[in-house]
């Protein structure tokens, strides 16, 4: 059974369901509590605004402190407002003596940024009655969690490894991205000097070029290839391979050989 307004205030005040020194009397609705906003968390820490990008989520903790009986669970949820907004709640359910402040996370769904400030309410909590009394109340790891968010807790060494494998799947993914993007990049640079090459002597043909233009030429155009595959070998090749990356002058020593060699042959063949 969700408790009413009337049935709510009375417990509060008897009981205190909600720790009174956090407790707002104005903030009761017709079947629930509008919880306050205390504070974001982060990687980077604590913060009483955040700009919530697409897809992130964050930690919120409210400022309201529960101290459920033994006979009762509270559920967090979504306001009406939010949800159009394009925010989303995720929240454990309260177990009944459970007391600790209120945490969920708040999610973006939509696809634009969303301002985050500890003056707004994003959520609201209900109080549900059970059958009788629970033989076991909880005793769990966020038991008494007033203070500050502590995170994953007791379940960090649990968690950790399997944390660890999603970050390198991860890491996994970004490396198939770039392998990808490199592949693409050396797939295009052989179709451009394939053709460049085709279609500077077709030119040099159809002129009835001189030998010296003719190898001249051709020269410029494969060091101008040379130079296209060197850099590529120098910047996204090495970061994807596993071998010592090759650096420094050596490695364009054939490319400037070869524009050597085009000016040598354009400058004294006749």
């Amino acid at each position: 059974m969700i408790l009413v307004d009337h049935d709510l205030s009375k417990l509060i005040a008897e009981k205190g369901v909600i720790q009174q020194d956090t407790y707002d009397p104005d903030r009761i609705t017709n079947i629930g509590y509008d919880l306050r906003t205390k504070a974001f968390y982060g990687d980077a820490g604590e913060h009483t605004s955040k700009v919530l990008l697409p897809g992130e989520s964050v930690m919120v903790s409210a400022e309201e402190i529960i101290c459920l009986p033994d006979d009762m669970v509270a559920i967090v949820h979504d306001r009406n407002s939010r949800i159009r907004q394009g925010l989303s709640i995720t929240a454990p359910i309260y177990q009944p003596g459970h007391k600790t402040r209120v945490f969920f996370r708040l999610t973006n769904i939509s696809g634009n940024e969303i301002q985050l400030s500890s003056e707004e309410r994003y959520a609201m909590i209900i109080f549900e009655k059970l059958s009788g009394a629970a033989d076991k109340p909880y005793s769990g790891t966020f038991k008494d969690e007033i203070g500050d968010y502590t995170g994953l807790s007791g379940y960090k060494k649990a968690y950790e490894r399997q944390i660890r494998q999603l970050d390198k799947k991860a890491d996994d993914v970004k490396e198939i991205e770039k392998s990808i993007y490199a592949n693409v990049l050396a797939i295009l640079a052989v179709f451009v000097a394939i053709f460049s090459l085709i279609s500077t002597n077709v030119k040099l043909l159809e002129d009835e070029s001189t030998l010296r233009s003719f190898v001249g030429y051709n020269l410029i155009t494969v060091g101008g290839i040379s130079f296209l595959l060197t850099l590529l070998r120098t910047t996204i090749l090495n970061d994807l391979s596993k071998k010592k990356p090759v650096r420094g002058f050596v490695i364009w020593i054939p490319t400037i050989l070869v524009f050597i060699a085009a000016f040598l042959v354009l400058l004294f063949l006749k």
